[in-house]
């Protein structure tokens, strides 16, 4: 299961069920305006417009006046083993693609293992881990080349003269540049980027940002605080062994939901504790194991999110529940096992249903949170599917079929309750929650996409 196939699947159903679902997106709200006194510099933007893609980024350079010529571009992100003699490359994965690779290629097959082989441990894009290296991998005819160093990036641009080159320039600082046609404008001397800046602990927070880009150089000329305390920071995660599932809440539907997931975020704590435990006592790509406590520490905040909208509701805090005691490494069949149910079933439809949320829902706090929250819910389920791949190595056939039986059974059972869900269609719209032929059809078409086989 690659990255891209899985972002792939998720972008389809999303459609497919935006497309099935008769309710229009609700309009964005709560996000400054300038002259609302929130202190935006005059005549800037407001901060509404989407983020610009990968994808977006790229395609950037279709229109570059390059002093290189390039039929193929990816942006690539290499996970990265810490060693004495200083980082090693382990894994990588493609984050965006453009053009077509080795199409003027004499030997297409030696291109295609020229491109595969480009790896890099230097970061041209800041990445939100340190073990994360971010760059782009060029190709035209035979020849291949990463661009890693903002040095090699101005060599390959020349002129700053396009819209699409000065958003690249700006990522290179840690900004996401927005995507609207203003978001970019000229300025003496070049372009003047409009973006956002991840602070804090919490993903979604950011502050505004102003990139001058003039003549190859960047720099911040205004910085604006956007923080919003009525935002959490993340959402959903894996079920641990022997957890009794959320506890009925009282009150009202929404905030009780909110409890729920609550519980269930730090429920998922110790389970990605004792996966990363599990993982590393078992000899795993050390990788994987950074990746599971990372995961972990996203679901701290996931669940302090949740704790956090339940107050603005006026809720009290709610007790934590009881967790079993997860010490214990177990066998390899039996992780594989959960990891199957858990991770490559119930996180993967939980990361898609987030996806749908973020596009859904009505209360604008939620709508924004899981605008944010969408890329990271999708980052653990492709842990999980990374996770799968190597446990599957690691087994005989008779225990990967006991695997696949477990994972067949527990596709099954979440459709079952998908089908008969009956939630509060008050509840429904507030929280984006898809219910009913929209719900169906999202993990229909999750399941026939990964889960067929």
């Amino acid at each position: 299961m690659t990255a891209a196939r899985l972002r792939a699947v998720f972008t389809a159903a999303v459609a497919a069920g935006l497309a099935c679902n008769s309710t229009p997106r609700p309009p964005t709200s709560g996000t400054p305006t300038p002259g609302d006194g929130k202190g935006l510099p005059p005549g800037t933007p407001a901060f509404s417009a989407p983020v610009c893609t990968h994808e977006q980024l790229l395609l950037g350079l279709d229109t570059a006046h390059t002093n290189a010529r390039f039929e193929h571009v990816i942006l690539r992100e290499t996970t990265l083993r810490p060693t004495d003699t200083g980082p090693k490359p382990q894994q990588s994965q493609s984050l965006a693609t453009a053009g077509l690779a080795c199409q003027t290629a004499d030997n297409k097959q030696a291109c295609a293992y020229k491109l595969a082989s480009a790896v890099t441990t230097t970061s041209l894009f800041p990445a939100p881990d340190p073990n994360l290296a971010r760059y782009l991998v060029l190709q035209h005819d035979a020849n291949v080349k990463t661009v890693a160093t903002r040095a090699q990036l101005l060599t390959l641009l020349g002129a700053i003269d396009t819209p699409g080159e000065a958003r690249l320039l700006a990522a290179t600082l840690g900004i996401q540049p927005l995507c609207a046609e203003d978001s970019v404008r000229a300025i003496d001397g070049g372009f003047q980027v409009i973006g956002k800046r991840p602070q804090s602990t919490c993903i979604n927070q950011f502050e505004g940002v102003l990139i001058d880009v003039v003549r190859g150089q960047t720099s911040v000329s205004s910085t604006v605080d956007l923080t919003d305390p009525t935002q959490g920071c993340m959402a959903s995660g894996r079920r641990p062994e022997g957890f009794a599932g959320p506890r009925r809440q009282p009150g009202d539907p929404l905030v009780a939901w909110l409890g729920q997931m609550q519980e269930l975020e730090a429920a998922s704590v110790p389970a990605f504790e004792r996966l990363a435990r599990e993982l590393e006592g078992h000899g795993a790509p050390e990788s994987l194991v950074a990746r599971a406590r990372a995961a972990a520490d996203d679901e701290v905040r996931h669940a302090a999110a949740f704790a956090g909208l339940r107050a603005r509701h006026g809720a009290p805090p709610c007790e934590p529940a009881a967790l079993p005691d997860l010490d214990a490494v177990r066998l390899l069949e039996r992780l594989a096992v959960e990891n199957a149910v858990e991770g490559c079933v119930r996180e993967t439809y939980g990361a898609l249903v987030a996806r749908y949320q973020a596009e859904v829902a009505d209360d604008p706090a939620l709508r924004r949170l899981f605008a944010a929250i969408a890329e990271d819910e999708t980052r653990h389920a492709e842990l999980a599917w990374d996770v799968h791949t190597w446990l599957e190595g690691q087994l005989d056939a008779a225990a990967r079929a006991r695997v696949a039986t477990a994972r067949a059974s527990s596709v099954r059972e979440l459709r079952a309750a998908v089908v008969a869900d009956a939630t509060d269609p008050e509840l429904a719209r507030r929280s984006g929650l898809p219910t009913g032929p929209v719900a169906e059809l999202l993990f229909d078409r999750c399941a026939a996409a990964l889960w067929a086989a």
